[in-house]
């Protein structure tokens, strides 16, 4: 008996072209709206589509009408992404089926054939770069005229008001100048000039008596790589670095966890994340027992070299954390010297149970001193507080952290 493919579900909204899964009989189809785009432009997109947050993949039968909200005249949520104007955040999805509609008919009025995308962007960059920027300006007339969403969102007073830890404010001044026919503001500490606000804060700290560390993702990227990494527990089917995890799968009570330990499965399935969330909680085991978090750090990091000298297609970790790993690592054995255990265990636990969502809030300095840290996010007046900040911010004062808002008034002197 055919199935009658009357109820679908969603598999990736952030997914370029988002499939649907009937829930019945588990057959994937693609909204009929976008088939003479996938057909012409995307032909990849036609053989499987890959779940959000599992990874697992499924073939696709097809087009069937009306699955997209859109299609069937359903309000749509607005889902924005993290990076960009606020038009390119909210809508990144109606600029792109613009943009590819915009593709098709340029194609059609050239008497050119259809082919992948990226082909045409090689060929044609200036043809594409324009009509990129053209479904751009439709969507920003349309919002202009007819919102399809409401794009507000909290101001800084908003979180100024609602901030959870202590805020501090500081006058630095500032100095503008021409560089390269363009303005560009720098910042003075006693008698040096920074090109960031952050630098010039974390001179402004040095000067309390802190040793200052810019750390933003460096210090969560290293306590991550080396004991998600490196610990004894690892299992060698599995990576535990931060692209991999995710907390949006589901069906975990499916499977024993103890029993997929040492059995084979392949990246992106259920059952690979169910291995590392059996992964994490040894992890986090292992923190938790360690008398010495620093000892352990360095026997791990000397592991590292070991395994590195024995097998040269493996990447250090060095490499695994960007050109600063160095600086990465001299910044964590600081903080694990000066951070109490249980709030390096608490941070870890906390980063890498959902690490896609929480690295992007880490503050801008860590300050220490023999018995003392701080964490410290800087603003200037002009800068705005991010999302996920303020959460990591309201997560640490919860978690007993110490950390401070610096916000950095400018005193302005005339152009030099």
């Amino acid at each position: 008996m055919s199935c009658a493919h009357n109820d679908f579900r969603c598999m990736g909204y952030y997914a370029p072209i988002r499939s649907y899964m009937c829930t019945k009989c588990g057959e994937v189809f693609i909204c009929e709206c976008y088939k003479n785009i996938v057909e012409s432009l995307l032909p990849s997109q036609l053989k499987r589509a890959k779940e959000f947050g599992t990874g697992v993949e499924y073939k696709i039968q097809g087009f069937l009408p009306n699955l997209c909200e859109s299609c069937k005249g359903i309000s749509e949520p607005p889902r924005p992404m993290r990076y960009g104007n606020k038009i390119d955040r909210y809508y990144w999805k109606e600029i792109k089926k613009t943009y590819y509609q915009y593709i098709l008919d340029w194609l059609k009025e050239n008497d050119l054939p259809f082919q992948p995308i990226w082909e045409i962007e090689r060929k044609y960059p200036k043809i594409s770069n324009t009509l990129k920027r053209k479904a751009l300006k439709t969507w920003k007339d349309i919002h202009k005229n007819n919102p399809k969403y409401d794009m507000s969102e909290p101001s800084q007073a908003y979180y100024i008001k609602k901030f959870p830890a202590p805020i501090k404010e500081i006058s630095i001044e500032s100095i503008k100048r021409k560089q390269d026919k363009k303005n560009i503001k720098l910042w003075k500490i006693d008698t040096t000039l920074f090109d960031t606000i952050e630098s010039a804060v974390a001179r402004y700290y040095e000067n309390l008596g802190y040793k200052v560390w810019l750390c933003e993702m460096k210090l969560i990227a290293s306590l991550v790589g080396v004991f998600g990494i490196l610990t004894k527990n690892y299992d060698p089917g599995i990576r535990l670095s931060y692209n991999h995890l995710t907390i949006s799968w589901d069906e975990r009570t499916r499977i024993k966890k103890d029993e997929l330990l040492y059995n084979y499965i392949q990246h992106g399935t259920k059952e690979y994340y169910l291995r590392q969330e059996l992964e994490v909680s040894n992890l986090l085991a292992e923190l938790s027992v360690s008398n010495d978090l620093s000892f352990l750090f360095e026997s791990l990091l000397l592991k590292e070299k070991t395994r590195q000298r024995g097998n040269t297609r493996v990447m250090s970790l060095r490499d695994q954390l960007g050109g600063e790993g160095d600086y990465s690592i001299e910044l964590t054995r600081d903080a694990l010297k000066k951070i109490p255990k249980k709030i390096i265990y608490t941070m870890v636990d906390w980063a890498i149970k959902d690490i896609y969502e929480r690295r992007g809030g880490w503050p801008d300095l860590l300050c220490t001193k023999p018995k003392e840290y701080k964490f410290i996010e800087v603003k200037s007046t002009r800068d705005k507080i991010r999302p996920e900040q303020f959460e990591w911010f309201i997560w640490a004062s919860k978690q007993g952290i110490e950390c401070e808002l610096c916000i950095a008034k400018s005193k302005d002197r005339p152009n030099s």
